[in-house]
């Protein structure tokens, strides 16, 4: 992390983004990816930060990346988008398949992450960007190319 923006958890509570869709800005990672497996610089500091957009939030923000499995992929999505695509992500406390899983949230991933044509986030939060395109037509301009999520998350 080396922009001066706000932290999630610390600075701004987590609640005012769950739920609501944000545009990943940058991954400042503080782990790797190898084959398969996440290995991170250090066990107390979170895998990454990501530098966010919401419209929740005045400015960027810098959201800690705590889990794994999150990490692992927000770096997939980043590393197969092409130019001109957005990652767009979805912080939730609450998405959880089962009432066990909510019951120990604390610890259980938290990000639903899209790879996303561009412009698809100021379409998403936008009403007024390109009025004119409208019904299937904007559906399919914002549409996810693909989705990562926890097999624990709905």
């Amino acid at each position: 992390m080396t922009d001066n923006n706000p932290i999630l958890g610390k600075d701004i509570p987590f609640d005012k983004i769950d739920k609501e869709i944000a545009l990943v800005v940058k991954l400042t990672p503080h782990a790797k990816v190898v084959g398969n497996r996440v290995i991170a610089d250090s066990t107390t500091n979170p895998y990454a930060f990501l530098t966010i957009e919401t419209k929740k939030i005045s400015g960027r923000a810098e959201l800690p990346v705590f889990h794994k499995d999150d990490f692992k992929n927000v770096h997939e999505a980043l590393n197969e988008r092409e130019e001109g695509q957005e990652v767009l992500i979805i912080w939730s406390n609450n998405n959880y398949k089962n009432i066990v899983f909510k019951i120990s949230r604390s610890i259980l991933p938290k990000l639903i992450v899209w790879l996303c044509p561009k412009d698809a986030y100021r379409l998403m939060t936008d009403n007024g960007y390109e009025p004119e395109l409208t019904g299937e037509a904007r559906f399919l301009a914002e549409k996810p190319i693909k989705e990562w999520k926890s097999e624990v998350m709905n």
